[in-house]
């Protein structure tokens, strides 16, 4: 049984029958209030778990979503049939019948949970919350996949994939699901499936950036690297453990033969921001832009001579209200926003 607390806000979506058995997914961040500053839970086992599928003499469940006698799975935990972004202490990441009215710093998938290939272009597919993308086929992949081969039912390739055990839907990228303590170091859960070295550092905002980071204590701050991406040591991320080589796993084309100067052949990535020419008006540190986040060599102690610029410099994780994911209007920028942040003599 759903407590009330959850029951009225928490809706599942459904995109399978019942053959839809998720893997209990991770809650994702939290069933019921969390500290402010951590992933770990507090309060009674009850609140996300029940001990025997069965309660107040109702007929056992047979068929549902949870797994390890989870009350729901991550996508029911954190969705909202309303425009709050966080309810109950539980940071929502699927607004399922209204846009957000604040969205988190991962974004959104309430624009590509409406699905279509109109739709597939505003967020990651995502078991549980949308099909697979209309726009890409299934021998593709992911954009900027590379592993291809002898990869057929791979995370790699699709988060929509059903029968990828322990690999799919939000799994696919969070894959450390319980939150009974902080005695590991990942960020946002965000860690790779074989390497035990494989995983992602940063400071989680307490509210997940839902006031848009304007007050400093309320930012992520994640973890860069200064230097081209390779795949394990050096800047992998077994080594840097930065945010843009977490998402080099399904996306590695895109940082492949990138180039280290300038003419770049893509957009720079895992560089420093020049604190020169048209960069140096743009401060991070003591005039942060949500629209322009940046990573830090040292997330301990962030300065804007370790600025870094990121794959979440442009992008939202989990989805936007503008095509590709950006955090932006790409044909519609004002003086001072967007690309124009960085790149302040530019109009």
């Amino acid at each position: 049984m759903i407590p009330a607390a959850l029951s009225g806000n928490h809706v599942l979506k459904p995109t399978r029958s019942n053959k839809v058995t998720w893997t209990g997914l991770f809650l994702l961040y939290f069933c019921l209030v969390a500290t402010v500053c951590h992933a770990k839970v507090e309060g009674s086992c009850s609140n996300c778990h029940t001990m025997h599928n069965s309660q107040d003499g109702a007929a056992m469940a047979q068929g549902g979503t949870g797994t390890t006698l989870l009350m729901d799975d991550c996508v029911g935990c954190h969705s909202s049939a309303t425009a709050e972004t966080i309810v109950n202490g539980t940071p929502i990441v699927f607004n399922t019948t209204v846009a957000p009215a604040n969205p988190l710093a991962g974004g959104n998938f309430y624009w590509v949970g409406r699905g279509g290939a109109e739709n597939d272009v505003y967020g990651h597919n995502v078991w549980g919350i949308s099909e697979e993308d209309a726009n890409i086929t299934a021998a593709e992949g992911a954009p900027g996949n590379i592993f291809g081969a002898g990869c057929t039912t791979s995370c790699h390739k699709s988060l929509v994939i059903e029968n990828v055990f322990g690999k799919r839907g939000c799994q696919g990228c969070h894959t450390e699901v319980a939150h009974h303590d902080d005695s590991k170091p990942w960020f946002r859960f965000l860690k790779g499936h074989i390497n035990s070295g494989a995983y992602v550092l940063g400071i989680e905002a307490p509210d997940w950036e839902q006031d848009g980071g304007s007050d400093p204590s309320l930012r992520n701050v994640y973890k860069g690297v200064d230097g081209p991406i390779t795949w394990g040591g050096g800047t992998g991320i077994t080594a840097g453990h930065s945010i843009s080589a977490f998402c080099l796993g399904c996306h590695a084309g895109f940082h492949k033969d990138m180039g280290v100067t300038s003419p770049w052949l893509r957009h720079p990535n895992n560089i420093l921001l020049p604190s020169t020419g048209e960069y140096g008006a743009y401060d991070p540190v003591d005039n942060y832009s949500n629209e322009a986040p940046v990573a830090y060599l040292n997330i301990d102690a962030p300065s804007r001579d370790e600025a870094v610029i990121t794959c979440l410099s442009c992008h939202r994780a989990h989805g936007s209200d503008q095509p590709d994911m950006l955090r932006w209007d790409y044909a519609n920028m004002p003086e001072g926003t967007g690309c124009y942040t960085c790149h302040s003599t530019k109009k």
